[in-house]
């Protein structure tokens, strides 16, 4: 027994002997090299590696870095995110947009709605959702003051693009109006303006007609006109103009959309990889591609359970940390 302890010690000495004079060999990664390479990750694996160094961990946390992660996002197809409720709880089911496999799925308790919920576009990986029950009218509160006595058209979807929210007007009621505006928010100087609508909608033409979105970034303004057809329309910052990108004829895709021809439909993302839109109804369970060769009148269904509550998502770190 003494002899196998002493055996014992005596190898135990020997590793450490060896352990000491052992060369330890330490890589040392470029911060750029390494930001540039976790910025390319998931989300919930960038969050899992601030557990690998203090330094990886302040790294991560940095609004910079949030900005990078989210760019090189944007740089890709955006995620699908559709949006399930009941009256106690609301489900989020993130898909692929080119293959439409469910990638993540999450639930909520919430308080009880009372009524249809409407979810706002993504903004910076942010997602709102709320009720629909009234008419909004948009006060400056210093004031106690309407702009301009404009009144927000019901059941829309404001979009988000260039740094500024749109809605287009309704009555008084929140009821489409033949007198349609357009009602932007400048999110940086949070200052309101009302501008019509551009030239090429029909001047007289009923805000239950025109459809806004951010697509591609950009905001994406359509008008359903009497014979079906939806035209849509972009906005190019770069030389301040609006161009066409497409139109859908509705009766070609009602037989999707329970035989509806008399609302807009709303682009959701285009795919890169093979230049097809994804188009939705509200409250319509259907999703119809369509090929954006200007050759092209063919019509796919893309994906069929959405009911209309689907919006194109970009995983982000936003509000992942406190120092967000």
């Amino acid at each position: 027994m003494m002899a196998s302890m002493e055996i014992y010690q005596r190898i135990v000495r020997e590793t450490k002997r060896r352990r000491k004079g052992r060369r330890e060999w330490k890589i040392e990664i470029p911060n750029d090299v390494m930001e540039e390479i976790v910025k390319r990750l998931p989300v919930r694996s960038i969050m899992r590696f601030q557990a690998v160094s203090k330094h990886w961990e302040s790294m991560i946390k940095t609004r910079d870095f949030g900005a990078r992660h989210m760019a090189h996002q944007r740089s890709k197809d955006p995620k699908l995110m559709f949006v399930g409720y009941s009256f106690y709880n609301i489900c989020f089911d993130q898909m692929d947009l080119e293959t439409t496999s469910l990638e993540e799925s999450l639930c909520f308790d919430i308080e009880e709605i009372n009524g249809p919920i409407e979810i706002s576009e993504c903004c910076d990986g942010l997602v709102c959702f709320y009720c629909l029950t009234q008419a909004v009218r948009v006060i400056n509160t210093a004031t106690e003051t309407a702009l301009d006595h404009h009144h927000i058209l019901s059941n829309q979807r404001p979009p988000c693009a260039n740094g500024s929210l749109y809605w287009l007007t309704g009555d008084e009621q929140g009821y489409p109006s033949t007198q349609t505006k357009l009602i932007v928010f400048d999110i940086h100087t949070e200052m309101f303006q009302v501008t019509s609508t551009p030239p090429f909608i029909t001047p007289d033409a009923s805000s239950d007609k025109i459809g806004l979105c951010n697509l591609d970034g950009r905001l994406c303004i359509s008008e359903l006109k009497g014979d079906c057809e939806q035209e849509f329309w972009w906005r190019v910052e770069e030389c301040d103009k609006w161009e066409p990108i497409f139109s859908v004829d509705l009766i070609s895709t009602s037989s999707w959309f329970g035989g509806i021809t008399s609302q807009p439909l709303t682009p959701l993302a285009i795919s890169k990889d093979n230049n097809k839109v994804v188009l939705s109804l509200t409250h319509q369970e259907n999703l119809v591609d369509f090929d954006l060769d200007p050759d092209s009148t063919v019509y796919h269904l893309y994906y069929s359970g959405s009911y209309g509550l689907a919006v194109p998502y970009f995983p982000s770190l936003s509000l992942s940390f406190s120092s967000f």
